[in-house]
């Protein structure tokens, strides 16, 4: 599998764990402090501490192009893909809580919701683990 949708997975589970557990105040999301938080997750991959900045702040304006997440600030995307130093104001859209409270096909018996998983994940240390259920996730509500 190609690293940059790796590495998206493992960011985007970490966006969504955050906001989720934040929900419903938004949150000021500065790449350079996640990247770090994921370090030994990230580092397997051979780029550089600013290009995996540079693709967390391509993840949060993925996500918020598509309806995911909102923030107040940049405004725009730039032209060229660039390492954001700070997003203002970043939350999950009803689209985004509707797809953390949205049940696993594996967990509707219990009453989990991916939501849960991913924090659970993330708790125990299983980053990569949340990064699948944060894609799959995605890929099957959008």
């Amino acid at each position: 599998m190609n690293d940059n949708i790796v590495i998206f997975d493992l960011m985007a589970a970490s966006l969504f764990q955050t906001l989720y557990e934040a929900f419903p105040k938004c949150e000021t999301v500065i790449p350079e402090r996640i990247v770090k938080e994921l370090g030994k997750d990230l580092d397997r991959f051979e780029i550089s501490f600013d290009e995996k900045t540079t693709i967390l702040s391509e993840t949060l304006f993925w996500l918020g192009a598509n309806g995911f997440i909102s923030f107040a600030y940049p405004k725009e995307r730039p032209e060229i893909p660039t390492s954001i130093t700070q997003f203002d104001c970043v939350e999950l859209t009803l689209k985004g809580l509707s797809l953390m409270k949205s049940p696993l096909p594996r967990t509707v018996a219990t009453g989990r919701t991916t939501g849960d998983e991913i924090i659970d994940k993330f708790k125990s240390g299983l980053v990569s683990e949340a990064g699948r259920i944060a894609a799959k996730a995605i890929l099957s509500f959008a």
